[in-house]
Parts: C-alpha cells; sequence; structure tokens
C-alpha cells in the first residue's frame, strides 16, 4: 500500500480477506486436510487467490480503464457491456 501497488485500505483487513480466499479452497479441497492436492491444484488455488484479490485491492483505474475487465458484464437485457 505504501508503494502504490495496493490501493489504500486496512492492512489487517486486507490480509484476512487474501488468507480467506487461499485457505477456504484448500480446506475444501483437501476435504479438511484429509486428501493432498496436486501441485497443479495448488497452483490453481494460488493463482485464483492472488488474482481475486488484485482485482479487489489492487490499485484504481480510472473509468476509462474500468470498462476493459477481464470477464463480461452483462446488462439488463443480456448483452454484454
Amino acid at each position: 500500500m505504501l508503494t502504490g501497488h495496493l490501493h489504500p485500505s486496512d492492512p489487517a483487513q486486507a490480509a484476512e480477506h487474501f488468507m480467506a480466499l487461499l485457505v477456504g479452497p484448500l480446506e475444501a479441497r483437501t476435504e479438511m486436510g484429509t486428501r493432498q492436492l496436486s501441485d497443479t491444484e495448488l497452483d490453481d488455488v494460488v493463482r485464483s487467490a492472488v488474482r481475486t484479490f488484485l482485482l479487489a485491492f489492487g490499485p484504481q483505474h480510472d473509468q476509462a480503464s474500468q470498462t476493459q475487465r477481464p470477464w463480461p458484464v452483462h446488462g439488463q437485457n443480456g448483452q454484454d457491456r
């Protein structure tokens, strides 16, 4: 946050959110620690957590760049906007 790589927020809360993005899927996929994950599954969980965290806490973008999302946003009539 100090270097501008993350937008300002409560650091403790941001850390809690990041941990939840990691721990929740890991607990579910390992069946509460009773099953070992493959390296590929572990990598998928970590990449997804980081991607989601950065979407939430990454640097603020101007209004123009916000329209270039990595996923479609559907309007009320079902068309992408």
